[in-house]
């Protein structure tokens, strides 16, 4: 995939919201423009903001990447590893999710 067709992923642009367990879970994405989707979340419980992170998804000379930062951490990476219709998965063999 490469800058010009990170475009068939427009499908990601907009607001996304999802309740759980109490928990209202929000994302927002930006349309597909110059290589990158910019992208945020938070989730709110009991009235408070419980966490958020800022994301991206980029496209680099090798390969499709997210790029996560929850809570402002440093940025991780994880490389698209497969894409069909409205499904993405990107993976990062050294990151186990915690």
């Amino acid at each position: 995939m490469s800058i010009l067709s990170l475009t068939s992923l427009a499908w990601m642009a907009g607001s996304w919201e999802m309740a759980r367990g109490g928990a209202c879970i929000e994302e927002r994405w930006t349309a597909p423009a110059g290589g990158t989707l910019i992208g945020m979340s938070r989730t709110v419980a009991d009235g408070r903001t419980r966490s958020f992170e800022f994301m991206r998804i980029e496209s680099r000379s090798d390969g499709v990447f997210f790029v996560a930062q929850p809570g402002g951490r440093p940025p991780v990476d994880f490389r698209m590893a497969s894409t069909s219709g409205s499904e993405i998965v990107f993976l990062n063999p050294g990151h186990a999710d915690t």
